[in-house]
């Protein structure tokens, strides 16, 4: 057996021994409204699950937890009621839900995160 066989027979096993990316895509957004209210970029769209979704990404430096959670309170009735809310960094918004509210809110890095490294621990 040649070196070259055995490298391309050892390459074959180890190509499948690596586990195989995750089933399932990541979901787009189709952006419906895009704008900026004091210092929050808000984009409202569709996803491909047919959920209305609002995305607020702020600048950590002038917009932190509290002052997001203001902002939200005080902007709130701006945005038709949501299916889910995206929001970049740490947040409270889902204590601020109110009870005939049925949206959730997510932290964008969190789902990067699971989705970019998901099948592989």
């Amino acid at each position: 057996m040649s070196l070259t066989t055995s490298c391309s027979e050892a390459l074959a096993q180890t190509i499948k021994r690596i586990p195989p990316l995750p089933s399932r895509t990541l979901s787009t957004v189709q952006v419906g409204t895009r704008r900026r209210i004091n210092n929050v970029l808000i984009i409202t769209g569709t996803d491909a699950e047919g959920r209305h979704c609002l995305i607020l990404w702020r600048n950590l430096h002038k917009t932190n937890n509290a002052t997001l959670s203001n902002w939200f309170t005080q902007h709130r009735e701006n945005f038709e009621n949501p299916n889910i809310i995206y929001t970049n960094a740490d947040h409270t918004l889902n204590a601020l839900r109110q009870k005939d509210e049925t949206w959730t809110a997510k932290t964008i890095e969190q789902i990067f995160r699971e989705l970019m490294f998901e099948g592989y621990s």
